[in-house]
């Protein structure tokens, strides 16, 4: 199975800024998709900015990723250039922390 693998299947990076946490990276090997790893990555991320007193998750989002956030209660609020590659637009999200 997926996690009988030695290399890693999923990683996460946060950035914190003054008022919000940002989501940097959420990357799920494409052969673990399915597993949950996303998810639970996801409300660590969330678990970690509640921590830091910090009321703001913003992701700029890939576009194939979009549904998974929307899913995961963050809410697209605009496109933002993208500053890997010239002329892309990405989905901009927020997950407020309650």
């Amino acid at each position: 199975g997926v996690f009988e693998s030695t290399r890693p299947l999923a990683v996460l990076q946060l950035i914190r800024e003054d008022n919000a946490m940002v989501l940097d990276k959420l990357f799920v090997e494409p052969d673990a998709l399915g597993e949950g790893l996303g998810r639970r990555l996801y409300d660590h991320a969330l678990q970690l900015t509640r921590q830091e007193g910090i009321a703001r998750l913003e992701i700029d989002a890939d576009p194939y990723a979009a549904d998974f956030y929307a899913h995961c209660g963050a809410v697209q609020t605009g496109m933002v250039a993208s500053t890997v590659t010239p002329g892309r637009q990405l989905p901009f999200f927020v997950h407020t922390i309650k």
